[in-house]
């Protein structure tokens, strides 16, 4: 039987956690905001894994969903055998703290890529002066 001790031991790591996570949805929650308003309006993604001792993959996506460019996670679901995405509200705790890690390399790998598709609008466009 769980003695009261460890409820009081679990209750500090609990708020802990839970004011990690807060900061991890804000973090997000930044992102998006910021993105939004730039209308950047391109899919980009990047790795990490969930757990370090994890073989797999999962990915941190800016994707539209639902008409909306959000931020959410994608990997491939055990159990149907399938690739899932998931909007960063509706992702587990554990999927959030493992992937705000990825979050600077989503940025700039959107920032790339916008610049990528800058030049070769730029480069196209040139030729109808």
């Amino acid at each position: 039987m769980t003695t009261p001790q460890s409820f009081d031991t679990l209750s500090t790591h609990a708020v802990r956690l839970n004011e990690l996570t807060d900061r991890a949805n804000q973090l997000i929650r930044d992102a998006e905001a910021r993105l939004s308003e730039m209308s950047v309006g391109i899919y980009r993604e990047a790795k990490f894994r969930i757990r370090p001792d994890h073989p797999k993959l999962a990915h941190l996506l800016y994707q539209k969903h639902n008409g909306k460019f959000i931020i959410g996670v994608l990997k491939m679901s055990l159990v149907a055998g399938e690739v899932v995405f998931t909007p960063w509200a509706e992702c587990t705790r554990e999927e959030k703290i493992a992937a705000v890690s990825a979050l600077p390399d989503l940025i700039k790998n959107i920032e790339a890529e916008a610049k990528k598709l800058a030049d070769r609008a730029e480069e196209i466009l040139a030729s109808f002066k």
